[in-house]
């Protein structure tokens, strides 16, 4: 029965890190594809590799954010600048650095109250949450 659950814990396991690793390679090749593209899809893009990276590399997280945090701010980006400071208060906080985390979500935080954007806002909230249990 214990060799039964190992077996199926293990084949879980790695069909979810092989799915993520698929996300990273396809917005890997999306962002390589566009690299001259300074607008807000490739902000979008990665902030959302940020995301994909945390768990499995929260170095890479915190590099692919700060990426997306200069060309938010060189754009005017308010909402990317924001998303931004987000994911890297998810990466500072997978590498369990809370101060850090902290000061960037609470960064975040004041930009999407300016802005009102609810779907970032209640994002912003939990992440938080995560960090105070």
């Amino acid at each position: 029965m214990k060799n039964l659950f190992l077996t199926v814990l293990f084949c879980c396991t790695t069909s979810v890190l092989f799915c993520q690793r698929q996300s990273i390679d396809s917005l890997l090749r999306e962002i390589k594809t566009k690299s001259n593209t300074t607008d807000s899809t490739a902000i979008q893009q990665l902030v959302a590799l940020s995301f994909s990276y945390y768990q499995i590399n929260a170095d890479s997280a915190i590099y692919y954010a700060q990426q997306a945090l200069t060309l938010a701010e060189d754009l005017g980006y308010t909402l990317g600048t924001a998303m931004a400071y987000n994911r890297l208060g998810v990466a500072y906080g997978a590498k369990g650095n809370y101060i850090k985390a902290l000061e960037n979500y609470y960064n975040a935080l004041r930009i999407i109250e300016k802005i009102g954007n609810e779907k970032w806002l209640s994002s912003t909230y939990n992440n938080l949450g995560y960090i105070y249990i």
